[in-house]
C-alpha cells in the first residue's frame, strides 16, 4: 500500500537492502501478504532468495571452508556487479532523467523502482525497457570512482582544469564514445581497422 511505503524495508532508495529482508525473514515468513504490506514485490524477493541460495551452494561446492557471508561484504558484491556491467552505467542529469555514460542516451528510472523517489547520482541498470520513454530496470547504486578503477579502458577522470575537485571526483569521461562513431567502439570493428 502506498501509505506504508515510507515504513517499508525498501524505503530510502536502497533496493539492495530488500534482498537483505529476504535473508532476515527466511523462507518461512516470506509471504505475498507480508510483501504487499511492506510495499515489496514478492516475486522479486523470491527470485533474490533463490539466486542467493544458488550462489551460496556454488561457493560451498568450490570451497566448503568458506566463511559465512555477512552484510559487510555488500560493497564487494556491488563492486563485482559494477565490474561486469560497467557499460550500463548512467548519471543523473535532472530529478527524473539519467544519461547513459557509454551512449549518451536519456533514460529514466522505472516507475515501479524504489529508487524513483530518491534517485542516486550514479547507477547501473540491467536492461532498458522501451515504452513511451526508455526506462532502466534492475538498478544498483554505485560509486563513480568504481568505474574508473574497475574499467580503466572505458572510463577516465577529466584532466585538471576548470572543474572543481568535487566535480572532478564525480565526473567521468567514457574513452570509447559510441554516440560519436556508430559501431567503432566494438572490438570487432577495431580489429578490422588495424
Amino acid at each position: 500500500p502506498q501509505t506504508r511505503q515510507s515504513d517499508s524495508p525498501s524505503a530510502g532508495g536502497r533496493p539492495h537492502h530488500a534482498s537483505r529482508s529476504v535473508r532476515r525473514v527466511g523462507g518461512k515468513c516470506l509471504s505475498e501478504s507480508w510483501c504487499n504490506y511492506n510495499s515489496l514485490k514478492y516475486r522479486m524477493l523470491v527470485e533474490a532468495r533463490d539466486t542467493r541460495d544458488q550462489l551460496s551452494e556454488m561457493l560451498h561446492k568450490r570451497n566448503p571452508t568458506i566463511e559465512h557471508h555477512n552484510d559487510s561484504s555488500l560493497e564487494q558484491v556491488r563492486r563485482a556487479i559494477t565490474a561486469g556491467y560497467f557499460f550500463n552505467a548512467a548519471r543523473r542529469i535532472t530529478d527524473l532523467a539519467y544519461v547513459t555514460l557509454a551512449e549518451r542516451r536519456e533514460v529514466y528510472v522505472h516507475p515501479s523502482s524504489c529508487l524513483r523517489d530518491t534517485p542516486p547520482k550514479y547507477l547501473l541498470y540491467n536492461e532498458v525497457q522501451l515504452t513511451s520513454r526508455e526506462y532502466m530496470r534492475e538498478l544498483l547504486v554505485i560509486e563513480p570512482k568504481w568505474l574508473v578503477e574497475l574499467a580503466p579502458a572505458f572510463y577516465s577522470t577529466p584532466k585538471k582544469g576548470k572543474l572543481t575537485k568535487e566535480q572532478r571526483a564525480e565526473r567521468l569521461n567514457p574513452i570509447l564514445r559510441a554516440w560519436e562513431s556508430g559501431n567503432s567502439w566494438r572490438i570487432s570493428k577495431q580489429r578490422r581497422q588495424k
